[in-house]
């Protein structure tokens, strides 16, 4: 469910680099036409972003004719990858002075969501800040009669937080919403949960104590192969005498 409520004012950023920071709530904004507003919105593992885009009623100019312009939104991963609309989500709308929306939003952060077939579904598979672009178009200087209008954004970040991507991950330590797992260091992660990737859920632990037990055989033949040359040398040092 997207949240309701009275808006709290903000400022977008000019790109990615000065994104606002957000969260979940309603946010209100003012949009200039040809303007593009950028936030960022954090979610980590087992969270989806989802938020909609709503572009205000604003009286318009005696024209002749019907002139349209558009508002627009785009998601953007952690990767600035952007995320495109399909099924329940629409990028683009049109618009022409009366209130117009968009609904956009990604799938949940997740290891294994990458290889998903559906065209309309990109990967996720990172945590961290994604970024959200609203744009107006130019030609609705043409058409309302304040050209700065209102913009309100509602964002939801679903799902609780877990500690990694691994199969059946805990919650992050000290996240609202899940309890918190006392083996997980200062950063989220759980040492009693298996690491994702590998065959039989080994991943990187498992590949870490083959690693180790391939050492220590290395080492005990070395041992044994020096011990050998060290008796040999002797037997033949003995019978030459």
């Amino acid at each position: 469910m997207l949240p309701s409520g009275d808006p709290r004012d903000v400022r977008g950023g000019t790109g990615f680099n000065d994104a606002q920071k957000i969260g979940r709530g309603v946010w209100r904004d003012r949009i200039l036409p040809a303007q593009t507003l950028w936030y960022k919105v954090p979610a980590g593992w087992g969270q989806q972003v989802r938020y909609d885009v709503e572009f205000a009623n604003e009286p318009t100019v005696e024209r002749g004719g019907s002139t349209y312009s558009y508002g627009a939104t785009q998601l953007f991963t952690p990767a600035r990858f952007p995320l495109a609309g399909g099924g329940e989500f629409t990028p683009t709308t049109m618009y022409g002075g009366r209130p117009a929306a968009n609904a956009m939003g990604g799938v949940p952060v997740a290891w294994t969501n990458r290889y998903e077939s559906a065209s309309r579904v990109r990967p996720v598979h990172a945590g961290g800040d994604f970024c959200i672009s609203v744009t107006l178009g130019a030609r609705a200087a043409d058409i309302a009669r304040n050209a700065r209008i209102d913009v309100v954004l509602r964002v939801s970040v679903l799902g609780d937080e877990l500690a990694g991507p691994e199969h059946n991950a805990p919650a992050a330590a000290g996240k609202a919403g899940g309890a918190v797992d006392k083996n997980a260091d200062n950063k989220g992660n759980s040492s009693s949960a298996g690491d994702s990737g590998g065959t039989g859920g080994a991943g990187w632990t498992g590949i870490a104590a083959a690693a180790g037990a391939g050492a220590v055989v290395v080492v005990i033949a070395g041992l044994v192969f020096v011990r050998g040359r060290r008796g040999r040398t002797a037997q033949t040092t003995r019978g030459s005498a």
